[in-house]
């Protein structure tokens, strides 16, 4: 039992792959990672998977999101590629970060 109770110093392999591997919340759905050369391609490349996803999938506005960790540095420019690709957006949250959130 005390073993039990012991942490470990290190996870085993396989818990450790495990962790890594991108599965989706859903089933159907899919996990993508993307890297962009500039903060603008990658801004650009939001607003074109949004519209996409409004326009050829039938996905409602009101069920995306757009998370980002330094919302001062990041929201204005977002707001701009949005805007620009039609992309009706409604900025909430700045007040507050979200690792400060109640769970």
């Amino acid at each position: 039992l005390l073993a039990q109770r012991m942490p470990l110093t290190r996870l085993p392999a396989d818990k450790v792959r495990a962790h890594r591997e991108l599965v989706p919340a859903r089933d159907g759905g899919r996990v993508e990672v993307h890297t962009y050369p500039t903060p603008g391609a990658e801004v650009d490349n939001i607003a074109d998977v949004l519209r996409r996803a409004h326009l050829e999938d039938g996905v409602p506005w009101g069920e995306m999101a757009v998370l980002v960790r330094a919302g001062a540095r990041t929201i204005p420019t977002l707001r701009r590629a949005l805007t620009a690709a039609g992309v009706p957006l409604d900025v909430d949250g700045d007040d507050l970060p979200l690792r400060h959130e109640p769970a």
